[in-house]
């Protein structure tokens, strides 16, 4: 039977795990061993091992994975709610943006024009997505 990749246990889980091989690892048990013991993968408590070694308890904590909210956007907060307030107060025509109604061009345009950032027309419709706007009004 393949053991279950430990990064898809929940976190209380994994942190319950990795002290109790850090600990059996430490009386001399065989990582093998350990590893079918627990259920997990025998790199993964050689990796345990490794993040003991160089963090201490601290190493044990199961970290919080991916990326933060808001990181790897290209508008910051501040210029998100600007581009969203000229979405709600102004027409396309009014900035001298070459549309009848705020289509995803339309505010491609409008950021490219405000803040001198070229998005993709994709990342300019996951913005909309996000502000509320349904793919019916984008």
């Amino acid at each position: 039977m393949k053991n279950p990749d430990a990064r898809l246990l929940n976190p209380a889980a994994q942190n319950y795990l990795r002290p109790q091989a850090i600990r059996l690892r430490q009386q001399g048990k065989r990582v093998i061993d350990i590893a079918a013991y627990l259920g997990v993968h025998r790199n993964t408590i050689t990796d345990w091992g490794k993040d003991d070694q160089t963090r201490g308890e601290a190493g044990l904590e199961q970290q919080q994975r991916g990326a933060k909210y808001g990181e790897g956007r290209r508008l910051s907060v501040e210029q998100e709610g600007q581009v969203q307030a000229k979405l709600l107060k102004h027409f396309p025509a009014e900035l001298g943006i070459d549309s009848a109604l705020w289509t995803e061009r339309a505010v491609q345009s409008l950021i490219e024009q405000e803040f001198g950032i070229a998005m993709p027309i994709r990342t300019v419709g996951e913005y909309l997505k996000r502000w509320g706007y349904s793919h019916k009004n984008r």
